[in-house]
């Protein structure tokens, strides 16, 4: 119940799944992420510019049409799609899993910009010390470099959960199909619920179904309530003159 309205699970289930997605994919990039940005904040070569550019296509793109080109890749005549059809997983489109692959193509420079620039200002010395003090590349890595780029993985975790929160594009291309936008949007409107099939996966994902629920019933109250006090206020003008006009024949 939220400011008196109530909700039913099937209206609190995209928040849920959104979050669910949201930490997943945040948690994942943390793991895949981290060695590319520094690797990249490290290595001064040709290829740094080549990945540092495609890593920020995401930002480029419009989400729809990177939710399209996501579709293609993991479709049946997409290499994504040959490959998990060989392998006997199936296909990844209209799944969990690849809504999932799509978010993290979709947040990737919200987490490996923070990373890459925290790197990049610590600079080479404070792995060069720790080196000099007997720690090898990893331990050196995991208890000098970690900590003192703490507010980059910070930012990343933030800025990745936040994006992935707020996507839609992506996740009407990759999870969801027009039957189930339709369905949501004729029961915003109050109408009847068309019978169309729908995905366990894709009728959850968009948390502006909720929000879009709890401000049209908002709405409605706060309608209802301007009506109500109107109402008051004509009976109220309406009763006073004709009290007026009894004194007036009174007289």
């Amino acid at each position: 119940m939220f400011n008196g309205i109530e909700f039913t699970w099937e209206e609190l289930q995209p928040v849920f799944v959104s979050i669910q997605l949201a930490v997943l994919t945040t948690i994942f990039l943390v793991i895949l992420v981290t060695p590319l940005a520094w690797w990249l904040s490290r290595k001064k070569t040709t290829a740094r510019s080549v990945i540092s550019s495609i890593v920020t296509l995401p930002l480029v793109l419009p989400p729809t049409v990177l939710g399209f080109y996501m579709l293609v890749f993991m479709g049946p005549n997409g290499p994504l799609g040959k490959l998990t059809e060989s392998l006997g997983i199936g296909l990844l489109t209209f799944t969990f899993p690849g809504l999932l692959i799509g978010s993290m193509v979709y947040s990737l420079p919200f987490m490996i910009q923070p990373l890459q620039n925290s790197f990049e200002a610590l600079g080479p010395v404070p792995g060069e010390v720790a080196a000099t003090l007997g720690a090898t590349p990893l331990g050196a890595f995991f208890r000098v470099i970690v900590p003192l780029c703490k507010p980059g993985f910070l930012t990343g975790i933030v800025l990745t959960f936040a994006h992935t929160i707020g996507e839609f594009g992506v996740v009407l291309m990759i999870g969801g199909n027009v039957p189930v936008c339709h369905r949501r949007a004729q029961r915003a409107v109050g109408g009847k619920k068309p019978r169309v099939g729908r995905s366990r996966n894709t009728a959850a994902l968009p948390v502006k179904s909720v929000s879009g629920e709890l401000h049209r019933r908002t709405f409605a109250a706060v309608v209802r309530r301007e009506d109500h006090d109107r109402l008051n206020r004509t009976l109220r003008r309406d009763g006073g003159e004709h009290s007026r006009s009894q004194r007036h024949h009174g007289r």
